[in-house]
């Protein structure tokens, strides 16, 4: 037999990330302060490109009947005319790639974790993907403590371990200490990183911190049976680590909650969603390019001609960015009917998953839409958009309560507790069963609480 060589066609199916696809992507999920920065980068350095001026009342989004579905898109009314996006699998357009192939550029911390995950050496697609949530989940300090990894877990359908994996990979990375769900778990790494053979301070600091605040030296070396001098040197350096590892990526853009979003009840019960007048910066080609770039010759028509590129290619992700997060923001109306009358405590599970299969997008999509977005609600509040989106808790009357309701209860219990005896975790769970038929255990109740940066019952003792 013959080995020969010889040339071969063949058909294959590959996605192509083009300059205009990656921007669309990387738009997405850029908060509000940060997107009028680069746009003005980009009005700086093109002169084809101009801000629309937005009036007030523009783009209105129609209102949404508490027992209805949202309005098409497609469909023109109260002044607004979104385009649907192409369903995935439609021929239609390209849809968005996921998170393996493909990165947005962030900012600040996230941009430095996310170049990390993909530098990651033998790391699977769902644990790279879970990875990313976490990521994207951190709050300017570098903590995880907006969600807890059951509701990750819960969110995007997979086992608890998985998510616990995907942590244990976040928090290998710089800057040491990210990735904490409590200050005594930052502090923790950042001493097995720093002094990996103390196992004495990592059991100071995990089980003592309290303690250790009230500089009660003499109880802690009782109960771990050292000298006091070792609990005193281990205190020293507790104060060399840093409880916020995060801080040097904070900046004016990741600081700054501007809503993009409204909710409005009116008169008659029905919730409407609108972008705000101003809120929702729109770019557009200059109306004169063309008389330019027709004037323009050599290496002049070449630049204008790239700039209009450009121009266009901004114009129309920023457009898109905004018609999805206003598609979003009519998906939550539909599933929060009840938050909208009765308040936090009637909030519903909710995952990204739903509403991205209901509008026919991807669920990276959906995440990054919904990242670093807030909303102003009907009382005038400004709450982050993924407020909407938890995970639920089942009652003992067999409904579903969401995360954020549960935490709300807890939060009204501690504001109604006698701050002389404070409420442990444990009465705190009797209590929500006892109350409002919640079941929870202890370990949940400290996480929720953990996560509202509420101190626990000993620090919250009146003297």
């Amino acid at each position: 037999m013959s080995l020969q060589l010889r040339p071969l066609q063949a058909q294959r199916q590959e996605l192509r990330l083009t300059p205009q696809l990656l921007q669309s992507i990387r738009l997405l999920q850029l908060s509000r302060t940060e997107l009028m920065h680069e746009i003005q980068q980009e009005l700086r350095d093109n002169p084809l490109l101009e801000l629309v001026p937005v009036e007030p009342g523009s783009r209105p989004a129609p209102p949404v009947d508490p027992g209805g579905r949202p309005p098409s898109p497609t469909a023109e009314a109260g002044g607004w005319s979104g385009s649907r996006a192409p369903a995935r699998g439609s021929s239609g357009g390209d849809e968005l790639p996921t998170l393996e192939q493909t990165v947005a550029a962030t900012s600040g911390l996230r941009e430095h974790l996310i170049e990390q995950l993909r530098e990651a050496f033998n790391v699977s697609r769902d644990e790279t993907l879970l990875a990313a949530a976490i990521i994207y989940n951190l709050d300017d300090d570098g903590y995880l403590r907006e969600t807890t990894l059951e509701e990750l877990a819960a969110e995007h359908e997979v086992e608890l371990e998985e998510v616990e994996d995907a942590l244990i990979l976040v928090q290998e990375f710089e800057p040491v200490g990210v990735g904490a769900r409590s200050l005594a778990e930052c502090l923790s790494l950042q001493a097995r990183a720093r002094w990996p053979e103390d196992m004495l301070l990592r059991e100071v600091i995990e089980g003592y911190l309290d303690e250790l605040e009230r500089r009660n030296y003499a109880t802690i070396a009782r109960e771990l049976g050292c000298a006091r001098a070792e609990v005193e040197r281990a205190h020293e350096l507790v104060r060399e680590l840093d409880p916020r590892p995060a801080r040097q990526f904070v900046t004016e853009a990741s600081t700054v909650a501007i809503p993009e979003i409204s909710f409005r009840v009116h008169d008659d019960g029905s919730v409407s969603a609108s972008l705000r007048a101003g809120d929702a910066p729109q770019v557009r080609v200059r109306a004169d390019s063309e008389l330019m770039l027709n004037e323009a010759t050599g290496e002049q028509r070449k630049q204008l001609r790239q700039s209009l590129d450009r121009a266009r290619s901004l114009a129309q992700a920023i457009q898109q960015r905004n018609d999805t997060l206003l598609r979003v923001a009519e998906a939550i109306i539909v599933h929060q009917r009840a938050f909208f009358a009765q308040g936090p405590t009637a909030l519903r599970p909710l995952t990204l998953r739903q509403v991205a299969d209901e509008l026919e997008l991807h669920e990276s999509t959906i995440s990054r839409i919904t990242a670093h977005k807030y909303a102003e609600l009907p009382d005038g509040s400004v709450q982050p958009l993924r407020m909407f989106f938890t995970s639920g808790v089942r009652t003992r009357g067999g409904d579903e309560l969401s995360s954020t309701a549960v935490k709300h209860r807890i939060l009204e219990l501690i504001g109604a507790e006698d701050t002389r005896h404070p409420l442990s975790d444990q009465t705190i769970a009797e209590r929500l069963g006892e109350a409002f038929g919640i079941r929870v255990a202890r370990r949940t109740v400290a996480k929720y609480r953990e996560a509202l940066r509420v101190p626990p019952s000993s620090r919250r003792r009146s003297r």
